[in-house]
């Protein structure tokens, strides 16, 4: 990738975390770079920390910053990772490294850093938790053995604003039941409430579609 292709990679990664900021009550980020290559994502929200102290070994923590670098070959190369904020998460490391391919979301470099952040939110709120690719094995028993909190412990998207409503197409959904013997393994964020506005995309839908209102905010592209 020439010089200019990376400046311009980079600029347009500023706009869509520039976009999802908008679209959220929970994100924000500061940056460092002209354009950015480092990024420190910040979370606010309920997640589980490791506290010896407690009663339980553990503890409510409300806010999660996450440090994002983009290497001299990014986008052909992915982003490091690493929190800054005391997280007891099984695919978390306990020097705070996390690795995407650990999280189910292998680097492409089509891959947009938007994306990467909801998977980073899934994990602070434990709505992500693959215990076959653990990397701290204390945080994965305690969470097959000693766990009673309710997962994930933050129900809300990343994109939660009603201005994001228009946006918020479903990309996946869950598989597996969630709580403590088998935690959830979340493939992106939820959808957001239907009160706001959701919009479906039906699968087999033909190329000629018309749109369809249910009146609830609801808006349903397909052919019937």
């Amino acid at each position: 990738m020439s010089t200019e292709e990376r400046r311009q990679r980079l600029e347009s990664d500023l706009q869509s975390l520039n976009e999802l900021k908008e679209a959220s009550t929970i994100f924000d980020f500061e940056s460092s770079g002209e354009p950015p290559d480092t990024y420190v994502l910040v979370f606010r929200g309920r997640g589980i920390r490791r506290d010896r102290t407690a009663e339980n070994g553990v503890a409510d923590v409300d806010e999660h910053r996450c440090e994002l670098r983009l290497p001299h070959g990014y986008p052909d190369k992915p982003p490091t990772l690493r929190w800054n904020t005391p997280t007891y998460h099984p695919n978390v490391t306990y020097s705070g490294f996390v690795a995407l391919r650990d999280l189910g979301l292998p680097w492409e470099k089509d891959l947009g850093l938007d994306a990467v952040c909801e998977r980073l939110w899934d994990v602070a709120r434990f709505a992500h938790i693959d215990l076959e690719n653990a990397a701290n094995f204390n945080a994965k028993n305690w969470i097959t053995d000693e766990c009673t909190a309710e997962l994930p412990t933050d129900d809300r998207p990343l994109r939660d604003t009603k201005a994001s409503a228009g946006g918020n197409v479903i990309r996946y959904q869950r598989r597996g039941e969630g709580g403590v013997k088998t935690p959830p393994v979340v493939k992106a964020a939820e959808p957001a409430d239907p009160s706001e506005g959701v919009f479906f995309i039906g699968e087999d839908h033909g190329k000629s579609t018309r749109a369809a209102n249910d009146g609830d905010g609801i808006v349903f592209l397909g052919d019937d």
